[in-house]
């Protein structure tokens, strides 16, 4: 299984960073959290590096971050992401910037969350948590929409946990299959190739 990371930054406010291992089935299977306060970008770079087990690192496609950790910091002018990625240490996973849209974000967020039948037959659905995830079983449910835009959710609810999950859903792509959505996977180009030699093979009436 291929796993990704993705994560929402706070200091006073919690940082909510997540683990997710994607299935065969496309199912998003997030089994690691780490949420805390009062982190500054260092200490959160080697408080990630230290719940990442070594073995797991190449198994890591990519990890989001939000669109802001790209601005420079005010006190050293140095990138934000890279204050961070520095304390990870020997631990350098692929950083990619998150898509900020928010509504078109819980929009997919939502997909993930829909009910269907899973192969034994029991309801699933295509984003699902381990029991240690603890917050984010506890605020995501009681994530609220906003009053003027009721296709966000109110940013004064503890919605930390929601908008790591959702950066990091947005980040993946998606098609849909009976068994709900599966991530698309690209042709392998020999493959291509291949096929569409035999495509021109058949065109001349040769097989």
């Amino acid at each position: 299984w291929r796993k990704i990371m993705f994560m929402d930054y706070g200091y006073a406010n919690p940082s909510a960073v997540y683990w997710a291992a994607i299935n065969y089935d496309g199912q998003v299977i997030v089994y690691r959290e780490l949420y805390e306060t009062g982190l500054t970008y260092e200490k959160l770079g080697q408080k990630i590096a230290e719940m990442t087990p070594e073995e797991e690192w190449s198994s890591i496609q990519h990890f989001v971050i939000p669109h802001d950790m790209f601005k420079q910091s005010e006190t050293t002018g140095v990138l934000v992401w890279q204050i961070m990625k520095q304390g990870m240490n020997k631990f350098q996973p692929t950083l990619i910037q998150g898509d900020n849209d928010r509504v078109s974000g819980w929009g997919v967020m939502r997909e993930y969350l829909k009910p269907y039948p899973g192969p034994d037959g029991k309801t699933t659905s295509k984003l699902l948590f381990t029991e240690n995830c603890n917050h984010a079983i506890d605020t995501i449910p009681s994530l609220v929409y906003d009053a003027i835009r009721p296709e966000d959710v109110d940013t004064d609810s503890e919605d930390h946990a929601g908008d790591s999950v959702r950066l990091g859903l947005k980040s993946l792509k998606v098609r849909p299959t009976e068994q709900g959505y599966k991530p698309k996977q690209e042709e392998d180009p020999a493959v291509e190739r291949f096929n569409k030699k035999m495509k021109r093979l058949k065109a001349l009436g040769i097989r």
